[in-house]
């Protein structure tokens, strides 16, 4: 059965689909990347962002096969039921080809595909980026249905994104790596190619409970995912008379991590009947699931340490909006369980060396607007700490975040110090 991957209607993207070595590949991924796709009436969008620590592509002008001379991501689209179809390039420094093939490639060398077609409506915008680069492609809806194919809603296309990663000058190290996974390694296998679903409308993931799903990146992903939430489910009963629960993703999860938050979690909350239920790499609706399935089984929290959405930013790229109702679903979930327990609502805390960081700006539009939706809540304490982790330039130090993510010990004691009286007051301990 044929792989199927979301387009939804632009300026926004479909999720995120990582690429792999074919199944007939012995070797491990080296470099990870992920395609994401859009769509309009106007055309094709695909978005990949690519891992890669050395950019190679001696050859800078367009129209040539790159793939010889370096780095290239390659897009083949072809509609399901057609003997033809495009593949085009583009390189980390902006240079594109395409190149059409009216039948199997048996029967067109890629030389005369370069050549003898009359397609040169690619349109390529590239950005290098710290460990690798970004690419976005728009074919236009005219090169689409030259030959006479329909686009959009209730048309049947096919797709497959390649890529050639070269690890050295001499372009004699080379990983081959696609999405979706084919048998062996030849972009021509036109039969295991993707179908492309239009959706009418960007579905909201944020809300929906969902286990993790597959990693190519991490061996074993889902196993390890589900240990873990054993262990805070078990966690859980073995403390029926929990008083603080924080939930959240890594950077709850790491108050227990000696590397990150050294004895911070033992020294505040240790005394205290807590749990922690933070799990690296979630996002809002891996977390619902969670909570949904186990961790508020056994246990009425007084006070419920609630700060998750920055995956949904940095991993998917959800919307401000989508994030804030990933986070009402939370406090939904978290009320219809435990109806007793009151939530301490963090803003999602800063990401990114300053206030110009892309990231950072989606998580404070998040912010405004979960800030908002919080004050519906009798039962909602939001809480806005992210000026204790900046200076006075908001910029964030690597003292205090060593990846502008993740705090370190000194992120972690401010932390604990901006949250301590709200957990005085609602733990009733003496102030």
């Amino acid at each position: 059965m044929r792989p199927v991957f979301e387009a939804t209607p632009y300026p926004d993207f479909g999720p995120a689909y990582p690429f792999a070595v074919s199944s007939d590949c012995q070797e491990p991924l080296r470099e990870r990347a992920a395609v994401r796709f859009g769509w309009s009436r106007d055309g094709l969008y695909v978005f990949a962002e690519l891992e890669d620590s050395c950019l190679i592509q001696t050859n800078r002008a367009d129209e040539q096969l790159h793939y010889h001379t370096g780095d290239v991501l390659e897009l083949f689209v072809k509609p399901l039921n057609a003997s033809y179809k495009w593949e085009m390039y583009v390189t980390p420094f902006g240079n594109k080809s395409t190149l059409f093939f009216p039948e199997r490639p048996a029967g067109c060398s890629p030389e005369q595909a370069l050549r003898e077609h009359d397609f040169r409506s690619l349109d390529v915008s590239v950005e290098q980026t710290s460990n690798g680069w970004t690419a976005q492609l728009f074919v236009p809806v005219e090169q689409l249905t030259a030959l006479g194919a329909q686009w959009g809603k209730g048309t049947r296309w096919t797709l497959l994104c390649g890529r050639y990663n070269y690890g050295s000058d001499d372009l004699s190290e080379l990983e081959l790596s696609m999405s979706p996974a084919l048998s062996a390694t030849d972009y021509h296998l036109v039969d295991e190619y993707a179908l492309l679903q239009f959706a009418d409308k960007k579905a909201c993931y944020a809300v929906r409970p969902e286990i993790r799903s597959p990693h190519p990146w991490a061996e074993n992903h889902i196993v390890m995912w589900m240990e873990k939430f054993g262990r805070q489910v078990q966690a859980a009963r073995e403390m029926p008379d929990c008083e603080l629960l924080f939930v959240g993703d890594s950077i709850t999860e790491h108050w227990l991590l000696d590397e990150w938050a050294g004895d911070l979690w033992n020294r505040h909350y240790g005394p205290r009947k807590a749990v922690n239920a933070g799990s690296g790499g979630d996002c809002t609706e891996h977390i619902l699931w969670r909570l949904e399935n186990g961790i508020l089984e056994q246990i009425t929290p007084k006070l419920v340490v609630l700060m998750a959405g920055t995956n949904n930013t940095g991993h998917r790229k959800d919307s401000p909006r989508d994030i804030c109702r990933g986070i009402r679903a939370l406090i939904d979930c978290i009320h219809s369980r435990s109806p007793k327990s009151r939530v301490l609502l963090h803003a999602i805390f800063p990401r990114g060396r300053d206030a110009a960081d892309p990231d950072r700006r989606s998580n404070e539009a998040a912010n405004r607007l979960i800030e908002t939706m919080a004050g519906s809540y009798s039962f909602v304490k939001y809480m806005d700490i992210n000026a204790v982790f900046l200076d006075e330039k908001d910029v964030l130090s690597e003292d205090i975040m060593p990846d502008l993510l993740h705090p370190a010990a000194a992120g972690y004691e401010r932390w604990a110090a901006a949250i301590e009286t709200e957990i005085n007051l609602r733990l009733g301990e003496p102030a």
